[in-house]
C-alpha cells in the first residue's frame, strides 16, 4: 500500500468515528518499525503520546509500540 492510500483510510475512518459514532478521541498504536504509518499520523495531526517499550513480539524480536491520538476538536474533516 502507499502513503496516500493509508491517508485515505485514516480520513474515512475519522469521518465515520466523529460524524456517525460521535466519539471524542481516537487512539492508534503504531509499531515503531512502521515509518509510513508514523509519518501519516503526524501529517493528519495526531499527537504523539508515548511509547510502550518491547510491547509486541514478532519474528523473534520484541518491538515498541508508539501511541498516537486525536480529539474530535483537533480534527479538520
Amino acid at each position: 500500500y502507499t502513503s496516500d492510500m493509508l491517508a485515505d483510510v485514516i480520513q474515512t475512518t475519522l469521518q465515520f468515528v466523529y460524524w456517525e459514532a460521535n466519539l471524542n478521541r481516537i487512539c492508534v498504536y503504531c509499531p515503531s518499525d512502521n515509518p509510513m504509518l508514523r509519518d501519516t499520523l503526524d501529517h493528519k495531526r495526531f499527537t504523539y503520546e508515548g511509547q510502550l517499550r518491547q510491547q509486541i513480539y514478532r519474528n523473534g524480536n520484541y518491538h515498541d509500540l508508539l501511541i498516537y491520538s486525536i480529539l474530535q476538536r483537533e480534527w479538520s474533516g
